[in-house]
């Protein structure tokens, strides 16, 4: 018997609390664990992608932003069709 866990992944958002403005994102992470990487990377000024998400984070800091859960999918091909139809929904 498998005892493996199946594969999780999470559609996450967070919200700049005073304008509103979202971040939508997937991980395997738990939301937390990746919100920390965001933190990290955004002060270390490190990693790729997500640069004017990491400034708004250096310019308002963590405590500005909300976060939520979206979607949990089971494969990474519902979850990236997933975090895109979020994406639209709101027009991040």
């Amino acid at each position: 018997m498998d005892s493996a866990k199946p594969a999780r992944y999470t559609i996450y958002c967070h919200i700049h609390i005073e304008s509103g403005r979202r971040y939508v994102g997937l991980t395997k992470l738990t939301m937390l664990k990746r919100w920390n990487q965001h933190v990290y990377n955004a002060i270390a000024k490190r990693g790729r992608g997500c640069a004017h998400f990491w400034a708004a984070i250096r310019l308002y800091g963590k405590d500005a932003f909300s976060h939520e859960v979206l979607e949990v999918c089971h494969d990474l091909e519902s979850a990236n069709v997933a975090e895109q139809k979020w994406i639209d929904h709101f027009k991040t």
